[in-house]
């Protein structure tokens, strides 16, 4: 049977964000090929989105999932076991697919069963300065790895806020999504774990969900400082030092070096991310947009050295 007419279970993660998981099922619902099962992972303790499950009129089957271990990887993890169809689907609480977003990726995984199939977020649900900022910078780091290449192009990275694969791709390789990280990061990382078991990543630029931003200033820098500690993490675990790196490098050099210049593309696409479309605010607004990014990466950094020398 071709992957195009499979079931597909689509896993949404959430937290305390009743009205947007309520916008993100009702854009599910209208898909020109609806997901067989709609998997919701609450990982609020009071089961906040219990409700919403329980109440949402759909002919879409939805399962609820609760996972007590705090952390967007536990929920991503605990999704993946409960879902009861091999094609899976993510998408981000806080997102809207665009009405064939289950279809386009259905059709490319006819023609790439043994990929991971990477759609593309963009940020119009929050059109206020601190949104277009945290959006134009995120998009131009995973534009340096491809995400939003031509359909069937082979990518650096994920976004996991909207991707598909088929699961016993991840059982037989033996990997997750490690679960260290607090909010960020683990979907470059998923991309180096997927690179080392020679899993290729490949676009659908028209697998397009909206994302809502963050709302406000604080907002905004909370998540710079859990970045930073993520990034953190993140570098140490990829590092030539490490224990893992070591032993593929003994056992595959070859794949070793592959594994450390994705590192590389990783790290710059980080580093040199910024919000390289300026052209789209006003006039009156570019000054504000300099400093936001330069709290953002100080707020970063500070995250990034508290984790290296306290934690």
């Amino acid at each position: 049977m071709k992957i195009y007419m499979s079931k597909i279970s689509v896993i949404i993660p959430t937290c305390r964000r009743v009205e947007l998981l309520t916008r993100c099922l009702h854009s599910l619902h209208q898909q020109t090929i609806p997901p067989s099962e709609i998997v919701v992972v609450d990982n609020d303790e009071g089961r906040s989105a219990h409700p919403i499950v329980r109440h949402f009129h759909t002919n879409i089957t939805i399962s609820y999932c609760h996972e007590r271990r705090k952390g967007v990887s536990f929920a991503r993890n605990a999704g993946i076991k409960h879902a009861k169809h091999t094609i899976i689907g993510f998408l981000d609480d806080d997102c809207e697919a665009d009405t064939k977003w289950v279809e386009y990726g259905l059709a490319l995984m006819t023609t790439h069963p043994k990929s991971v199939i990477a759609g593309v977020g963009i940020n119009n649900k929050n059109p206020n300065i601190y949104a277009r900022v945290e959006q134009n910078m995120t998009m131009e780091m995973f534009s340096r790895l491809g995400v939003g290449a031509n359909a069937g192009v082979a990518i650096s990275a994920v976004d996991t806020k909207s991707f598909m694969f088929d699961k016993t791709l991840l059982s037989r390789a033996n990997i997750q999504f490690d679960t260290h990280y607090r909010a960020i990061f683990e979907d470059l990382d998923f991309a180096q774990l997927l690179h080392i078991r020679a899993i290729p990543i490949v676009s659908e630029p028209r697998m397009v969900v909206s994302h809502t931003g963050r709302g406000s200033f604080m907002k905004l820098l909370k998540r710079e400082w859990i970045k930073g500690q993520d990034f953190f993490y993140f570098t140490n675990k990829w590092s030539k030092e490490s224990s893992e790196v070591a032993k593929i490098a003994q056992k595959h050099p070859a794949i070793n070096r592959y594994v450390q210049k994705k590192k590389r593309e990783l790290e710059n696409s980080y580093y040199h991310s910024r919000s390289t479309t300026m052209s789209s605010y006003r006039n009156v607004d570019k000054l504000k947009v300099v400093w936001i990014e330069w709290c953002m990466r100080f707020v970063t950094q500070l995250g990034y050295y508290y984790t290296k020398f306290f934690v």
